[in-house]
């Protein structure tokens, strides 16, 4: 099953504007929420976006069913993370 999470402030939709460090620390915590939550779901191909301006997303823990890669698009600033769990 495929799962789309996104988070606004973090995904760089504002990649046109200032990122409000407040805003981006709150977004990145309720995404690594759900990411952790979502990645012990077996069959799961997660995907969400970064704006380029953030730290990369290091997945959070060493469990055996984390495969995280991520990858950037293209002119824009986002980049895309897939977890795959299995």
């Amino acid at each position: 099953m495929k799962l789309f999470i996104y988070e606004h402030i973090t995904s760089g939709a504002l990649s046109g504007n200032s990122l409000p460090v407040s805003l981006a620390n709150e977004g990145h915590v309720m995404l690594m929420a759900v990411l952790h939550d979502c990645a012990y779901l077996n069959g799961m191909l997660i995907n969400t976006m970064r704006d380029q301006r953030l730290k990369a997303i290091e997945f959070i823990d060493d469990h055996p069913q984390h495969n995280f890669t991520s990858s950037a698009l293209k002119p824009s600033t986002l980049s895309v993370g897939n977890i795959v769990s299995t």
